[in-house]
C-alpha cells in the first residue's frame, strides 16, 4: 500500500525527492534563523554590559521653519504637522521617554542611506522597545560611547 502511494505520488522519480528534500532544508534553515534573529533581538533589548550594539545620541539640526516632533526633555506648544495619533506623540515627549534616563538608553539598531533606526533598550524586557526612525542627512549627527 506504502508502495503504490509513493508511486502515485512520483516518490520513485529522483527530482521529487530532490524537490521534497531541498523544501525541508529551507524549512529548517528558516526556523533556525528565525529562533536565532529573536533570540538576538531579546538580548539586545535588554539594557546590559552583554549588549553590543552602540550607545548613541542623535542631535538634528532643524531649520528655522522645520520642527522636530520629539526631542529630549524639548518644550513645545505646538505639533508640527503629523498624519497618526497626536495623542502618542505627547505621551512620548511628556514623559521623556527619548531620553536615557533610569536603566533606558537609545541604540543604534541599523543605518543606512536614507534612514538611522534607534531603540530604546531598558533595564528589563518590556516587548517590543520605542523605536524611532531618524533622517540620514548632513543635519543629523549621532555622539556614540
Amino acid at each position: 500500500m506504502v508502495a503504490t502511494v509513493a508511486k502515485t505520488l512520483g516518490m520513485e522519480n529522483p527530482l521529487v525527492t530532490d524537490s521534497i528534500r531541498a523544501v525541508v532544508v529551507f524549512y529548517l534553515v528558516y526556523m533556525l534563523s528565525s529562533q536565532m534573529g529573536y533570540a538576538q533581538f531579546k538580548k539586545h533589548v535588554v539594557n546590559s554590559r552583554e549588549n553590543t550594539l552602540p550607545v548613541v545620541t542623535a542631535i538634528i539640526q532643524g531649520e528655522a521653519n522645520q520642527d522636530i516632533a520629539l526631542a529630549c526633555g524639548k518644550e513645545w506648544k505646538g505639533l508640527p504637522n503629523l498624519i497618526g495619533d497626536a495623542k502618542l506623540i505627547r505621551n512620548i515627549q511628556d514623559y521623556h521617554r527619548t531620553c536615557s534616563l533610569e536603566g533606558t538608553v537609545w541604540r543604534l539598531l541599523y543605518r543606512d542611506e536614507k534612514s538611522i533606526y534607534l531603540f530604546a533598550s531598558e533595564a528589563e524586557e518590556k516587548g517590543r522597545p520605542l523605536t524611532i526612525v531618524l533622517p540620514n542627512t548632513e543635519k543629523t549627527f549621532l555622539v556614540m560611547e
